[in-house]
């Protein structure tokens, strides 16, 4: 690799590890640990992380996984919650109480009573009488739901307060986290201190030496590497310390949370039953008063009626009662259909007599002439 294509240290490096280069391990991990708020009692620690840097050229991996293992006490509680998500969402109040919120708009209260037997009436009373099964099986779905939602409302809270558990101590291993990244950059920038003065120590040795000069650029090159890899490990560790206040405001809205699923279910679940029981009472008014109308206008027809049929029948008796047995007009029609038949008969009686006469003169004619041929002896064979 040629010099020219080499980055150079400045490119590298902070302007400060010039004057770092003076500076030993343990100061410049002291001085560090000040500037990320850490306690200077870590020099040490950091000092012996830095240590186990290698700064063999080719030997990359060390730099690599600088900081690997701060993130894994963090990552474990995360991975808990993550897996809980799933559940906790399957078991979420907010479809049964949107559920409970339709069965209550849509609950029927116009089928409570029993069914009338009285005569005449009974069918009207029916037409307004209240449907007491269905009603109660409306009802009853209502009060399920409600005492169901009761019971995923106190889960949803016990829910919260093993998340708030969980958030404190994914809180722990995140401040951990943060400490422990700020430790390795430490950690990281002592070494990059060190690696500063062994480039200059190694540039100062070339002297035209193009093996000595590609060590120089194999050191440069792992500058590069290492320099970029604190300033991932800073960026990390700055976004842990947004996790911090973030956690915090979650728990807050949690215990906000938790509070309101408490007063739905001590004061909004209660107030609910209570307006319940007040929608049946008025509804019950509501529907005897409508009843009560109904029969006090059936009674007023009934009334009229009562009288309208009296009139006719009593009207119709009187007509009767004056009526002969028997009218005239009969007595009429059937004299005169006795005079008919007399009258008939004699002509039918008078007519036999002619045709018998008639007859009986024709049959002695007969009798004559056949005695006088047989008699006749010219008739003799």
């Amino acid at each position: 690799m040629s010099q020219e294509l080499t980055p150079t240290l400045t490119q590298v490096a902070q302007p400060v590890l010039a004057s770092a280069m003076s500076l030993t391990p343990m100061t410049l991990a002291e001085q560090y640990l000040t500037e990320l708020n850490l306690p200077v009692e870590q020099a040490a620690e950091a000092v012996e992380l830095s240590n186990q840097i290698s700064l063999i050229p080719n030997d990359k991996t060390a730099v690599s996984s600088l900081g690997k293992e701060c993130s894994s006490r963090m990552t474990a509680y995360a991975d808990t919650i993550l897996s809980q998500i799933k559940v906790v969402d399957e078991h979420g109040v907010q479809d049964r109480l949107s559920e409970l919120v339709l069965n209550a708009k849509s609950l029927n209260l116009k089928g409570l009573g029993r069914r009338s037997s009285v005569p005449v009436i009974g069918g009207l009373i029916d037409k307004f009488i209240y449907k007491t099964d269905e009603w109660k099986l409306q009802f009853q779905s209502v009060a399920s739901k409600i005492n169901t939602l009761l019971e995923e409302l106190k889960n949803g809270e016990r829910n919260i307060i093993t998340r708030q558990k969980e958030l404190d101590g994914l809180f722990d291993a995140t401040e951990h986290e943060y400490k422990q990244l700020g430790l390795t950059i430490v950690a990281g920038k002592v070494k990059q201190a060190e690696l500063a003065q062994l480039i200059a120590q190694e540039t100062l040795k070339v002297d035209g030496d193009q093996l000595k000069a590609q060590h120089v650029s194999d050191l440069r090159s792992l500058a590069v590497v290492l320099d970029k890899r604190v300033s991932d490990l800073l960026a990390l560790q700055t976004s842990a310390m947004q996790t911090l206040p973030s956690i915090r405001l979650i728990q807050h809205n949690n215990q906000l949370l938790l509070e309101k699923l408490n007063n739905v279910r001590e004061l909004t679940i209660p107030a609910w039953k209570r307006q319940f029981m007040l929608l049946v009472a008025s509804q019950e008014q509501e529907k005897i008063v409508e009843l009560v109308n109904d029969v006090d206008k059936t009674t007023n027809e009934l009334l009229k009626s009562n009288a309208e049929l009296l009139q006719q029948n009593t009207l119709e008796t009187a007509k009767i009662s004056q009526r002969s047995v028997i009218d005239l007009a009969t007595l009429e029609q059937v004299q005169q259909s006795l005079i008919t038949t007399i009258e008939g008969v004699k002509s039918i009686y008078h007519e036999g007599a002619v045709h018998r006469q008639e007859a009986e003169r024709k049959m002695m004619a007969l009798q004559k002439d056949l005695r006088e041929r047989l008699t006749n002896p010219a008739n003799q064979p």
